[in-house]
């Protein structure tokens, strides 16, 4: 599923998404170089019109993520804005950043089906989602 979450001078909803897909990248302790590539390509598809704005999406990401109390919060945001089948997208993204590494390990297994449970979407939708981005990676692979 292809959603664009285009981001406007102040779409801080946006950045809230970026923040989200950037924890996920963090969270075993290791940022790959993968992960890294995934990130930049999810945000260059759905949210990013040019590279210097994935950039600087990038960037408020990590201030927001600093300054953010918990994820609920940024997630609040994006339920409020986004409709359920861009917050499928979203898990879908979630998984693709948990793949992209070859090894979803159980942190970032929980982030994600936590994030997808506050994002409200349906347990039937995250395990769709997950063979989804299962099968874009080995796609990626083989390229």
């Amino acid at each position: 599923m292809r959603v664009e979450l285009l981001l406007e001078d102040e779409d801080d909803d946006v950045v809230a998404v970026a923040a989200l897909l950037l924890e996920l990248a963090h969270i075993d302790g290791d940022f790959s170089e993968e992960e890294a590539v995934v990130l930049i390509q999810l945000m260059g598809e759905h949210m990013a019109r040019s590279l210097v704005q994935g950039k600087a999406l990038l960037v408020r990401a990590r201030s927001l993520l600093r300054r953010s109390q918990d994820l609920e919060t940024l997630v609040k945001a994006i339920n409020g804005r986004f409709d359920l089948g861009s917050r499928v997208a979203i898990v879908n993204m979630l998984w693709q950043v948990a793949f992209a590494d070859d090894v979803v390990d159980r942190y970032e297994n929980y982030l994600v089906n936590r994030l997808a449970k506050l994002l409200e979407v349906p347990l039937a939708s995250v395990q769709n989602e997950k063979r989804e981005a299962l099968l874009a990676h080995r796609r990626r692979q083989r390229d």
